[in-house]
């Protein structure tokens, strides 16, 4: 097993291979805060790409740091390893590859290769808790808005906001991470099944030591000062422990964007996000032109981005982000911009599985307040 030292900087430079777009700041040249959330993540976790390249801002990246580790690592209702797998199910649905290999070498550090094999191979009815197997058709489903499974989710009210934030995290991070990666390090070299599997194995005893720590709520929340709940969250209210970060975490990001993101562009992406309900928006990027119209050239740059991070990832290409940059160049305002999309896109995301749930309070209006 590596030193941890080395560990976090053979991670760090691993995960950097599939990064496109920006250039994070590199583990060993951390200062600030920056250093502070490095060093948290290297203990807890492992430094990836898919945090670091949010240090660019750094009050984003101590925001989403704050929502991942409370969220997702702390021991709530559900244990770490439960909702770290449940990263894997959202992944594969929003077919986010580098997300998932994440995972799922996470959950190889976790210590249970069955359940790795399983959720790997897209088997989550081979599962065999049977509460877990129900958890995990939850996720594959969240798009299903008005379906039975959603309506009558595998969990009550008491433990419905731990849930709805594990799947905010993810939903999240799985549509930052279509923009700014390119595949995952483990395929150009490790393409052959078997190869990789062992790939998978030989990270996930690298991991073993973080990610099977039981951790205590409050270590990432202190990052960031308190922030009122918005409206549109209340799903969270009732648990103080996922209320606070993802209050945190969004008063982070609507700071962030005030230099970069105009009131016009908000209302643009804002608009095209409310009317939407989970449907793929096809192989074309034709849907986003309409939303567009009238806008200056800036703000038809900016736009544009915002709404193909928010509801098609996939369709961003080189020449997307070549237009934005004729306007800003810098990498903390394309991150600050695609942050606050994927995060508007999540907000909408987790209104339809809070008002769908018939379990919780409010019902309809959790999707009204998001719209």
């Amino acid at each position: 097993m590596l030193p941890h030292i080395v560990k976090s900087r053979v991670f760090d430079s691993v995960s950097k291979m599939p990064i496109r777009y920006v250039t994070p700041i590199p583990f060993s040249e951390a200062t600030g805060l920056v250093a502070e959330v490095y060093e948290i993540v290297a203990d807890e976790f492992f430094i990836n790409g898919a945090i670091t390249t949010h240090s660019v801002r750094p009050p984003l990246l101590a925001g989403m740091w704050c929502a991942g580790r409370e969220l997702v690592m702390v021991e709530g209702h559900y244990s770490r390893d439960v909702k770290e797998g449940l990263g894997v199910s959202f992944a594969q649905t929003n077919g986010c590859t580098y997300c998932e290999d994440m995972m799922v070498s996470v959950v190889y550090g976790a210590g249970d290769e069955k359940f790795a094999r399983d959720i790997r191979g897209g088997n989550q009815q081979n599962i065999d808790d049977t509460e877990l197997r129900a958890l995990h058709q939850w996720a594959q489903n969240y798009r299903a808005v008005g379906s039975d499974i959603l309506r009558h989710p595998p969990f009550d009210a008491r433990r419905a906001p731990e849930m709805i934030g594990v799947a905010f995290m993810f939903n999240y991070l799985n549509r930052y991470v279509k923009v700014f990666f390119d595949g995952t390090p483990l395929n150009p070299v490790f393409g052959s099944e078997s190869i990789k599997t062992g790939m998978f194995k030989a990270f996930g005893n690298e991991l073993k030591p973080s990610v099977t720590k039981h951790l205590e709520y409050g270590r990432a929340a202190a990052l960031l000062p308190p922030a009122d709940l918005p409206h549109d969250m209340r799903w969270a209210e009732s648990d103080d422990q996922i209320a606070e970060p993802i209050s945190r975490w969004a008063a982070a990001i609507e700071h962030a964007a005030v230099p970069d993101i105009s009131e016009r562009v908000r209302d643009v992406v804002g608009a095209a996000i409310s009317q939407w309900r989970g449907e793929q928006m096809g192989l074309s990027r034709n849907w986003v032109e309409p939303y567009l119209v009238g806008l200056a050239e800036k703000d038809y740059a900016v736009a544009k981005i915002g709404l193909l991070t928010a509801l098609a990832p996939t369709q961003i290409s080189d020449d997307v982000i070549e237009d934005f940059r004729r306007y800003d160049g810098s990498d903390g305002a394309l991150v600050s911009l695609v942050s606050w999309s994927a995060f508007a896109a999540t907000r909408r995301v987790a209104a339809w599985i809070a008002g769908d749930a018939e379990c919780l309070p409010y019902k309809d209006d959790y999707i009204e307040q998001a719209a």
